[in-house]
């Protein structure tokens, strides 16, 4: 008898939820409120874990760094975050961190032991256990930093190489700084785990160098390296017109061109030298290499991932002598070429466009614009063509009209130019009211979205969208199946407005997280409209509360549970983890038939794709994983799930009969002939 209670893999009780209709609903445990905007009862997230060695005891004093730098910041912000939380473990190894939303990269560091890393997804208001965190046996490297005549440098860093992990190098992140010389120049590494070795060796009065090496095994102590650096050489120079208001500029120096400044890091850690300006604008760049061609650039703050916001200055390229000192630079702080223009509506009323994207090589959406309201005058500023002259992309966009975009439009460097006036031309809408079907009353908060009508069989082409642009109204534009999908948010009299093309064929989808989701449609629009208005009632929708249960009855936090919705075309699942308590609360759902089971436990993120056909696959989806559970109108269904009991698998992995460390293991089930195992 192990204590396992007996528990159907099911359980269903009903209860009619009797405020549900008024917009909010007790669901046992933690009651959650039912409405169109998600209760937020934590910014953040926390991540908790045990730092332990080999044999799974506690390790004190481990610090363990989290760092950002994936595509969730770089999609999302068009930068890299610099929230860049660490803690140190205690006595029992135990670790606890409060981060902001979004995948993140986990480091430890202690002496002694290899350098550990791993991804995770922190979710707003859950909390992520790690579990045991595991590090290797280490090796120990001992050597010294000197010049060309064997002194020792003082002050030499020895950097890890930017890591390569989940399929992308973490971009910009702060430098992993494993060891510093000391006034001999001797240093030593506590922190490597065995087998090849690579780092940067930086000073700021000579080049950069490499050590580079091999261990065999843990605990082994190599001693006696020696990295050997260049003399490096220097050049001084001035910045003219520097502005009224003081600020802090840098002038940066980087072997070849410096058009794209932001991606200079991806030849190292010391492939871009930087100076200070100071207050009379002179400037010093030293440990550049001799007799090499490195182009200057004037920059200020932090300079953005993609293109060239926080550049002051056109390029300046300088060769360096074969040692001491160079020729005299100068730079002349700019705001780069700007372009002015007055945008109005076909009958003169000035306009402001909701959003500005431009770029030459590519367009994003630009900051740096100045906007009159009164008049419509916008001036764009920080563009940075080439020295010939380059051709710019522009386009103004905002809701109601069609987007305007520039024809061949040639920018010159330090250009100021004026396009006159730009008259948007008016696009039709879908006018969508949104009514309570009881009351009639408007839906304030109601998501509206619409696109092509979801085709019926057959394949379909995808197009993903990393993100979308979000007016001051609250309306997205994105794209999704290779189709423009218009949303937007109902107002105080449950309207939205959505921009159309005439003769379209569109469907539209309503959901407030209150009501039953509603689709209308397919609608077939006029080929000759203004605009088109489109009621949609809703009526009041259900709500199940999921609690899941391990083995021994006790709350299983952190699993997800998938769930259908057949009426709304949700022949793709969507997924919700369980809290603290092991619960998952849904609202708003549509009355009638859904189907629910439970995923994985972790804090793993994935991509849910729509099912589709695939010619010559008879692939099928198993319907025994899921079970169904029909929704009343007005009504919260208590759904038990029982968790499966967790196990673990302990082995060894080796190499030539020696151990081997650092080995990623997975562990995953088999294909079982699925012909898209390889896709998915």
């Amino acid at each position: 008898d192990l204590g396992v209670p007996n528990l159907d893999p099911l359980t269903v009780e009903r209860e009619v939820a009797s405020t549900l209709a008024t917009g909010a609903a007790d669901l046992g445990g933690d009651s959650i409120e039912i409405s169109s905007k998600a209760v937020k009862s934590s910014k953040q997230g926390s991540l908790i874990g045990r730092v332990t060695d080999g044999n799974g005891a506690p390790l004190e004093g481990a610090l363990v760094k989290v760092t950002r730098g994936g595509l969730d910041d770089i999609f999302a912000k068009g930068e890299l975050s610099l929230q860049r939380p660490e803690a140190v473990s205690d006595d029992q190894g135990r670790f606890s961190l409060g981060i902001d939303p979004g995948s993140i990269r986990l480091s430890i560091r202690v002496d002694g032991f290899a350098p550990y890393s791993s991804s995770a997804v922190i979710e707003k208001g859950e909390e992520s256990d790690l579990g045991d965190l595991r590090l290797s046996a280490g090796v120990s490297l001992s050597g010294r930093i000197v010049d060309r005549d064997g002194n020792g440098i003082a002050g030499a860093k020895l950097i890890r190489e930017a890591e390569t992990a989940d399929g992308f190098t973490v971009l910009g992140g702060p430098q992993d700084v494993a060891a510093e010389s000391d006034a001999g120049g001797a240093f030593t590494i506590h922190q490597q785990g065995a087998g090849p070795y690579e780092f940067f060796v930086t000073h700021e009065e000579h080049p950069s160098g490499k050590l580079q090496g091999e261990t065999e095994r843990s605990g082994e102590m190599a001693s006696g390296l020696e990295v050997v650096l260049q003399d490096g050489v220097f050049v001084r120079g001035t910045v003219r017109s520097l502005p009224e208001v003081p600020m802090k500029l840098t002038v940066a120096a980087n072997v070849g061109s410096m058009d794209n400044l932001a991606f200079s890091f991806a030849a190292g850690p010391a492939a871009t030298r930087r100076a200070t300006v100071q207050a009379d604008g002179s400037f010093e760049l030293r440990g550049l290499q001799p007799s090499t061609q490195y182009e200057l650039l004037l920059t200020r703050g932090r300079v953005g991932l993609f293109g060239s916001r926080g550049r002051c200055s056109q390029a300046v390229s300088v060769v360096t002598p074969a040692e001491g000192l160079g020729p005299a630079v100068q730079l002349v702080h700019s705001i780069g070429a700007t372009l002015s223009f007055t945008v109005t509506g076909p009958d003169g009323t000035p306009l402001i466009p909701d959003s500005f994207e431009a770029g030459f090589s590519f367009a994003q959406d630009w900051d740096e614009v100045e906007k009159d309201e009164a008049t419509g005058r916008c001036t764009l500023s920080g563009l940075w063509p080439s020295s010939g002259g380059e051709v710019l992309t522009l386009l103004l966009a905002r809701k109601g009209y069609e987007t305007w975009e520039a024809q061949e439009l040639l920018v010159l460097p330090d250009a100021v130019m004026d396009l006159g006036t730009i008259v948007l031309v008016e696009r039709p809408s879908v006018r969508v009211t949104v009514l309570d079907e009881a009351t009639g009353e408007p839906v304030h908060g109601a998501s509206v979205s619409m696109a092509a009508p979801k085709p019926k069989g057959g394949s379909r082409s995808m197009t993903f969208s990393f993100s979308s642009d979000e007016d001051e109204n609250g309306s997205t534009h994105s794209t999704r199946y290779s189709d423009e999908t218009q949303s937007g948010t109902t107002d105080e009299d449950g309207v939205v407005s959505l921009d159309a093309t005439p003769g379209a064929s569109v469907e539209i989808r309503v959901e407030d997280g209150v009501h039953s989701p509603r689709v209308v449609g397919p609608l077939d629009l006029p080929e000759r409209m203004t605009v088109f208005e489109q009621e949609v009632r809703l009526a009041a929708g259900g709500g199940m509360r999921v609690t899941v249960l391990d083995p021994s009855g006790a709350p299983a936090k952190g699993y997800a549970v998938e769930f259908k919705e057949e009426d709304m075309g949700g022949a793709a699942s969507r997924s919700k983890r369980t809290g603290s308590d092991g619960v998952m609360a849904l609202a708003g759902l549509t009355a009638g038939e859904h189907r629910i089971r439970l995923g994985k436990r972790g804090s793993q993120r994935a991509i849910t794709l729509p099912s589709f056909n695939m010619g010559g696959s008879d692939a099928k989806e198993d319907d025994d994983t899921w079970t169904k559970v029909t929704i009343l109108p007005g009504e919260v269904v208590a759904v038990a799930l029982a968790a499966p009991a967790i196990g673990s698998l302990e082995g060894s992995v080796g190499e030539l009969g020696q151990a081997l460390s650092g080995a990623k293991v997975k562990l995953r089930k088999p294909a079982d002939g699925n012909p898209l195992a390889g896709i998915m």
